[in-house]
């Protein structure tokens, strides 16, 4: 019985998507990643498409390569996955209008959701504008998280991790070297959060030099 699913450079509609889940019957982990152009199907039309997998779906991924590259307005609604244990979501569509209540309400609202990831890298088919968790944009993402985690634990949440993943899409190897200070940058917001019973870690993707990329390392 297959109970993962990786899907990749899909192209179709929600509603073959949709229909295609219906051939799982005991879904447990779904990760969705894009790496040739970007998609137009939303990661909550995503969510709400594995509805019939809510029973048993415990990771849900969208990967830094998932090519949906418009913010969202409001958080993707996995309130009703009772078995979801992991989020990953990209920084891309994690706007700062995304308000720690309407996070609270739609994702960490999961009863059983114990770690959230927040990859803030970019894919490089992304718009330039968009910038990566670095040094200038440390301090309102650092007092988003610890307002986030303030409410998750007044309300009773399970949450106790996040993840910030952090590191320059690779066409930018050569020139973006700031967000190697993130976890010193965050290191008060990690003590704040740790004293609520969550866990703030880290995980850098490779930062190569120039000699690096010519070598092929």
């Amino acid at each position: 019985m297959v109970t993962s699913l990786t899907l990749k450079h899909y192209k179709g509609t929600i509603e073959a998507l949709q229909e295609f889940f219906k051939w799982f019957h005991y879904l447990q982990h779904f990760k969705m990643v894009y790496t040739l152009q970007p998609t137009n199907i939303r990661p909550n039309l995503i969510a709400t498409a594995l509805l019939d997998h809510r029973h048993s779906l415990k990771t849900l991924t969208f990967g830094h390569d998932y090519g949906w590259n418009e913010s969202l307005p409001e958080p993707i609604d996995v309130s009703r996955f009772t078995s979801l244990e992991m989020i990953q979501l990209n920084g891309w569509y994690m706007e700062p209008e995304w308000v720690p209540s309407h996070v609270c309400a739609n994702i960490l609202s999961a009863p059983r959701l114990k770690k959230f990831i927040w990859d803030s890298t970019a894919y490089d088919t992304l718009d330039d504008s968009y910038v990566p968790l670095d040094d200038e944009s440390i301090t309102w993402q650092g007092d988003w998280f610890v307002e986030l985690v303030r409410l998750a634990h007044a309300q009773g949440r399970a949450l106790r991790e996040i993840v910030i993943i952090f590191g320059p899409p690779s066409s930018q190897h050569f020139y973006w070297r700031g967000g190697e200070n993130v976890p010193k940058l965050l290191e008060e917001v990690r003590k704040e959060i740790e004293k609520l019973g969550v866990q703030l870690t880290f995980e850098s993707r490779s930062f190569l030099t120039e000699e690096q990329v010519c070598m092929g390392d």
